[in-house]
């Protein structure tokens, strides 16, 4: 019998009026406390984000272990946010809704994959292998004690 699916929980508590910078931070620390991060930069390609408005808007990307994470076409996993949208606390049951459904999406991603990555692991096990090093010294040595 399969197991029934269950709706994404970041483990945060739903009634904390936390901003999304801290929602996140608080999913990835519960995911994987010390290679899973974020950064958030000022700034933007215009040619791969056209409607980044410098001042207004951040960059927010992904990385496990300082090195970027990628999506499966090879460009970095990130997304643009709004700067107040990113900072404020989210006191407004409706907003806090909101920008959760946005954070979770983020950290359902990251969860299924460390969740996939630590069901593959494998143990190998290593063959025992007998070694006949020095028998024809201890045959030796057995015939010159006679």
């Amino acid at each position: 019998m399969k197991k029934p699916e269950t709706e994404f929980n970041s483990g945060v508590n739903p009634k904390s009026s936390i901003s999304y910078e801290k929602y996140l931070t608080t999913g990835l620390e519960m995911i994987h406390p010390k290679d899973l991060t974020f950064r958030v930069y000022k700034l933007a390609p215009a040619e791969e984000y056209p409607s980044f408005i410098r001042g207004k808007d951040l960059r927010i990307s992904f990385f496990i272990k300082n090195k970027p994470v990628m999506t499966s076409d090879g460009r970095p996993y990130e997304f643009i946010v709004d700067i107040n949208f990113w900072t404020q606390k989210n006191t407004n049951k409706e907003d806090r809704a909101y920008m959760r459904g946005f954070a979770d999406s983020h950290l359902k991603t990251f969860h299924s994959a460390v969740k996939k990555t630590k069901t593959k692991k494998v143990v190998k096990r290593k063959k025992k292998v007998t070694k006949k090093v020095g028998s024809t010294q201890r045959n030796f040595d057995k015939m010159k004690s006679k």
